[in-house]
């Protein structure tokens, strides 16, 4: 069994011409590859104030995954489990004068499952591969970009993918360092 999970906040400014040093998210933290860098959530003086003082944006994923394996009499039995949900969102003042925003939600639910029987031994010349496989992801995201008061562009998109698949393979050893594996998936 193992499982993970992250929540980061970060300052959603991923669009930035830069590489940022390992486990930091944030742009003060980017060591630029070309061109200059400027927030463009900054206050300008004299100005009605910003949307948000910074960029924010925030993702959290937690991931799951069991793997099981069964000794039978036709070989061996083995289940691989996963799952992954994911949620995200950023919001960010396009302008820095509170006149011009965007933000983005995502989420993505995924589930896939494998079913496998192995067989033969290590004295075999002939060892095989049996199973099927099944995949599930629902994800939905938003975009938005407005002027206080009006929405000028908004996009939903929702997708759902399913797939599933039979397979097998089967290896001749034909020599001690040599063998041939043939195989098919439908």
């Amino acid at each position: 069994l193992s499982l993970s999970h992250t929540d980061s906040d970060n300052d959603s400014s991923i669009l930035v011409p830069g590489i940022a040093p390992a486990g930091q998210f944030r742009a003060s933290a980017v060591r630029l590859v070309a061109g200059d860098y400027r927030v463009l959530t900054a206050p300008v003086p004299g100005a009605a104030a910003p949307f948000s003082a910074r960029p924010n944006a925030n993702s959290q994923q937690t991931m799951a995954s069991l793997h099981l394996e069964w000794r039978t009499r036709l070989g061996t039995v083995r289940s691989i489990t996963a799952g992954i949900d994911t949620d995200e969102y950023y919001a960010s003042d396009l302008s820095g004068v509170g006149a011009v925003f965007t933000g983005t939600g995502a989420s993505s639910r995924q589930y896939s499952q494998e079913l496998q029987l192995l067989g033969g031994a290590p004295e075999d010349d002939l060892q095989y591969l049996v199973g099927a496989y099944y995949f599930r992801d629902r994800a939905s995201q938003f975009v938005g970009t407005l002027i206080p008061g009006v929405v000028t562009s908004r996009e939903d998109v929702r997708l759902r993918t399913e797939s599933t698949a039979l397979f097998g393979q089967l290896t001749w050893r034909f020599a001690e360092r040599w063998s041939v594996t043939t195989g098919v998936r439908w």
